[in-house]
This record gives structure tokens, C-alpha cells and sequence, in this order.
């Protein structure tokens, strides 16, 4: 079938480039007021389809406005959520962040050896980030690697516009690749949950039995996707970041019925934070860092309000931990520690040498952040009172010409793994800062193309200026 150009893709350019701008220190701005409303329009399914879905009326939520709790009011309105962050105990690698806390770690993993080697590399041409293809979401499930890539076979491959995507199954041990399907724009954000894939295609979100890459449903979103949480019934998608000034308000979040594709809830904003925009889900509370609300996750409604506004939020042991970025407080930027079943703050820590992008990751006691202007430094604290316990410099082993950006830290139950942009790693000892090896080869450039998996013994990272992948063991 012919493709016509994608005015999608030339969007995402122009945003991708203001993007790239700020990204690295991220920025949100103060615009707290926030309606749910409705979905205009039920989903849609082409003709290819396999399920065809009908438009009800969605859901209506409540109409309160972020404003109309006080920054003083840091409490849960009526009880705390019960349940837990979701898929923590999960051996997999299903989504991005690895669950619904964001703790980037898998207790089940037994990580690469103490002597590493590259099992396997995959390589289709991106375009990187002239086509905004910035973050790779590479998943292992069942010990299969799951990725998405440009066909490179058919269409103009020096044209982004014309190219097909494909969804494809990698061998965890032999590296071999196959397609799942195919859909005529690009895949991305994948999450695999009880074998059924939701993905962003172009501007909708899509619903893919995953043994045979049938559509179920399909919903119109409009906008690029940052991060697609599944939980219970509910599919929970985040808007990225478009790094232009917008005059109205568009939906920064969109809750989704998982079994239908019908709109629950939707919240408008007119700017958002400029990174990666992982959500929070607590059982049935869910936190986006642009706001300090927590929602009810089927409703939309506001259950409580934070007294800070962490970005990069990681959730371990009922605890919140992330870094207040706002752009316009830049001198009270921040790590913060928050008690989630009572909103309160614990600590606060403000490094001297500064705060980079990324999740904290914590393995036991320790807390491993990343903190530097030359962006090499990571960094152990004590989880429960924010007390530095040890530094660790990347730089000398990798050479002081190269950066070291590491967005994702992710980790075992005894090693954290950081990914440094190009796919390079530094593997760390948590309790000591010790680097027990790093592994670089001349194919993983320094280029801030990013992503990484981690399951069984093979991590998978992602560099090169294409987003070549390289699986380490």
C-alpha cells in the first residue's frame, strides 16, 4: 500500500530540535490549572482491523482545577491508595522504568558477568534524531527481546517519510529478528502486559494481540507519546514534550479503557515537562510530574496533592524520591525524599556539584543518583536520610574527551548498571561506589540516543547516532 508523507514526522522534527535544547536539565513551568474533561470522539479502527469498536459516551470526571488545593493541604483527600507500585516483583522487562514505581531494577535479574561481552548487536537506520527517534524502549519478556524498527527494505530509506515500521521479536540468546507486523508509521513507547502490546503508532494509540500482531483497538491521541502505563483495566498515556510555546491547553494525559480503547479521562495543559515523562502508579493513584496532584487512576479525580513537584519520580518502599527542576525556583533545585501514605517531605539534599537528568535507583539502603557538571559523577546516599556515602568519577577509565551522560541507572538486587549515552556502561558496586567493569567499543559513539533493558543475564542498551543496540552479557 502507497504511504503518504507524514506531516506527523516533520512535526516531530521541529520539536525534537527545540528539545533537544533543554532536555538536559529538563524545565516545567508553572501553569497548574487543569481540567478532566472529556473525550470528543470514541476510537477509531481501520478496515485492517481485527476488532471493531463502537464510541460510548466517556466517562466524566470531576472538574476541579490543580489550584483548588492548597500547596498547604499535603494530604490524601479521605484515605490513602492501598495496593502497591505494580509489576515491581516481575522478572521481565515490560515497560520502561521496569514498573509502575519507576525503580529502574530488577531483583530476579542476574545481570552481565564480571567479564562482559557483546552477545549480539541489531542495527536499523533511525535517522536518530533528525526523525526524533531520541529514546529507544527496548523490552525483554519471556526471554525474547521486543523492539521496533524502520522496514529498511521498502521505501526511500534516506526518506523518514516513506518509510514503514515493523514490530519485532529478537532471540534473547542467538540475537535473531522477526517481524510481528507492520504499520506504515513509526512504533514506539511499547508496553507488554499479559500478552497484549500498546504502543504509540504515528499519533494514536494501538492495542496488539502480541503472538499475532492483530489489532484490538486503536484510540486518536494527537500529539507524541512520552511513557504508556498499563494497570488494572486502565492504560494511562503522557504527552511529550513539543518545546514550543503553546497558546491552548491540550491533553498532557489521557486515560484509556484497556479492553475497548474508550477515552476515561483526559487533563489539558499548555506545557509539560521537557524529558522523559514517566507517571507514578500507586494502586489506584497515579502522579504526573507536571502537576502536584495525584489522581484517582479510572477517574481522574484528585485523591491528594504533593508539597513538592519531583520530576524523574521513582517510588521504592512507599517512598518517593526525585529532583524539583522547576525553572522557575532554579535556586531551590533539589533532591527530594517524600513518605507517599503521608505527603511528607523526609529530606533534602542540594548538591554542590549539581543535579542531572534521570532516575535515582535504590538497592537496598543506598540511593544512586547522578549529580556533576561534567556529568560524570554517581553518587550513593543514604536512602532514609539523604547523607552522601560515596562519589564514583567515570571519567578517568573512558577518557576525559568523553561525556558521560547517564540518564537510566537500572540494577540488580547487587549492581547498578550506568547507561551512558552511546550505550556504553559503567557497572558499580552500590554499597561502596566501587566500578567493578565498564564496557565501550568505536560502535557506541557518544551520542545521546538512550535506552536500555535489563532481565535474566543480558542488558540491552542502546547507542550509536542510529540507535544500534547491543546486548551485553
Amino acid at each position: 500500500m502507497a504511504r503518504q508523507p507524514s506531516s506527523h514526522t516533520r512535526r516531530s522534527i521541529l520539536a525534537s530540535i527545540a528539545t533537544a535544547v533543554i532536555i538536559g536539565t529538563g524545565c516545567v513551568t508553572n501553569d497548574e490549572s487543569s481540567t478532566a474533561t472529556p473525550s470528543d470522539s470514541g476510537p477509531t479502527t481501520d478496515r485492517r482491523s481485527t476488532t471493531r469498536v463502537t464510541s460510548e459516551p466517556p466517562v466524566t470526571t470531576d472538574r476541579q482545577s490543580d489550584s483548588d488545593i492548597s500547596v498547604k493541604d499535603s494530604h490524601w483527600i479521605g484515605s490513602p491508595p492501598d495496593g502497591e507500585t505494580h509489576y515491581t516483583d516481575d522478572p521481565n522487562w515490560r515497560m520502561l522504568g521496569h514498573d509502575t514505581g519507576n525503580t529502574f531494577t530488577n531483583p530476579h535479574a542476574s545481570g552481565p558477568s564480571d567479564d562482559p561481552e557483546i552477545r549480539w548487536t541489531f542495527e536499523r537506520n533511525t535517522g536518530g534524531l533528525l526523525t526524533d527517534y531520541q529514546t529507544f524502549h527496548p523490552l525483554i519478556v519471556d526471554g525474547t527481546v521486543y523492539i521496533s524498527a524502520p522496514d529498511t527494505q521498502s521505501g526511500d530509506v534516506s526518506n523518514a517519510d516513506q518509510w514503514t515500521w515493523e514490530f519485532l521479536a529478537i532471540d534473547a540468546e542467538t540475537g535473531d529478528s522477526t517481524p510481528i507486523f507492520q504499520t506504515d508509521d513509526r512504533i514506539s513507547h511499547p508496553t507488554i502486559i499479559d500478552g497484549i502490546l500498546y504502543a504509540s503508532v504515528g499519533s494514536t494509540i494501538r492495542a496488539y494481540d502480541l503472538e499475532t500482531g492483530n489489532e484490538r483497538w486503536r484510540q486518536n491521541f494527537g500529539f507524541g507519546v512520552s511513557a504508556i502505563r498499563k494497570v488494572h483495566d486502565v492504560v494511562i498515556i503522557t504527552r511529550s514534550c513539543l518545546g514550543v510555546a503553546l497558546l491552548d491547553k491540550i491533553p498532557h494525559v489521557m486515560a484509556i479503557d484497556a479492553s475497548s480503547g474508550e477515552v476515561l479521562w483526559q487533563q489539558k495543559r499548555k506545557d509539560v515537562f521537557c524529558g522523559p515523562r514517566l507517571p507514578i502508579v500507586y494502586g489506584d493513584a497515579v502522579y504526573i510530574q507536571d502537576s502536584a496532584a495525584i489522581r484517582n487512576l479510572k477517574t481522574g479525580e484528585i485523591r491528594g496533592r504533593l508539597s513538592a513537584r519531583p520530576v524523574y519520580p521513582s517510588m521504592s518502599n512507599e517512598t518517593l524520591y526525585g529532583a524539583t527542576l522547576l525553572k522557575e525556583n532554579v535556586s531551590n533545585r533539589r533532591f527530594v525524599s517524600m513518605e507517599y501514605l503521608n505527603l511528607e517531605e523526609q529530606w533534602a539534599s542540594r548538591p554542590e556539584e549539581g543535579i542531572r537528568t534521570g532516575w535515582p535507583v535504590v538497592v537496598g539502603d543506598v540511593l544512586v543518583l547522578h549529580t556533576g557538571r561534567d556529568r560524570a559523577n554517581i553518587v550513593g546516599a543514604d536512602r532514609n536520610t539523604g547523607e552522601r556515602l560515596w562519589v564514583t568519577n567515570t571519567t578517568e577509565a573512558f577518557g576525559r574527551g568523553s561525556p558521560l551522560g547517564s540518564m537510566f541507572r537500572v540494577a540488580t538486587d547487587d549492581t547498578v548498571y550506568a547507561i551512558h549515552e552511546g550505550g556504553a556502561v559503567t557497572a558499580v558496586d552500590p554499597t561502596d561506589g566501587t566500578i567493578l567493569w565498564q564496557l565501550k567499543n568505536e560502535e557506541m559513539g557518544w551520542n545521546p540516543i538512550r535506552g536500555c533493558a535489563l532481565a535474566d543475564d543480558l542488558l540491552v542498551t542502546v547507542g550509536g547516532g542510529n540507535g544500534k543496540l547491543f546486548a551485553i552479557s
